[in-house]
């Protein structure tokens, strides 16, 4: 099962907020699971689950941004893909702590990356100029402009105005 989300009702400035939504949702407690029994009933129950950002290319240099949502199941287990998904999508819990540990890990993930690739990060940060597809990756995937947003708002850490943005 996949279904895509369209990301038109979110401003170019809020990306990095989707993209720490797609990070958290399944690295922090539900209502009713912790982060431990909820990786347990996905692996028992599901094929896996996944959170994407995909941003499809249209004509003229132009794109539009989705949220996507994936799993799978066997037919006998296909019942707990709606349960999963409501309890991921719905309840889970954004709890100061827990984005702050999400947020660092993020900042850590994309210095890696900076370091590791820097070759690539460099042409992605050149092409985002001249490509709306590149220039959709460097605030939801990584590269220095995404490490300075995460890194200004672990700083600064306002937990409202992140939780409401999420």
């Amino acid at each position: 099962l996949r279904m895509y989300f369209g990301l038109d009702c979110v401003n170019y400035d809020e990306l990095p907020y989707v993209s720490l939504l797609r990070t958290l949702l399944l690295n922090v407690s539900t209502k009713k699971y912790s982060v431990l029994e909820l990786s347990s009933l996905i692996k028992t129950y599901l094929g896996g689950m996944s959170f994407s950002l995909p941003n499809v290319e249209l004509e003229n240099n132009n794109s539009k941004p989705y949220f996507a949502v994936g799993t799978s199941a066997l037919v006998e287990n296909v019942k707990y893909i709606p349960v999963v998904l409501n309890e991921v999508l719905l309840r889970s819990k954004f709890t100061k702590k827990e984005i702050k540990r999400i947020l660092q890990q993020m900042l850590n993930n994309i210095r890696q990356t900076i370091i590791g690739s820097g070759n690539s990060v460099a042409s992605m940060m050149a092409s985002s100029k001249f490509s709306t597809t590149s220039n959709y990756d460097i605030m939801t995937s990584s590269g220095p402009v995404l490490y300075e947003i995460y890194n200004k708002m672990l700083k600064e850490f306002i937990y409202k105005e992140i939780s409401t943005k999420l």
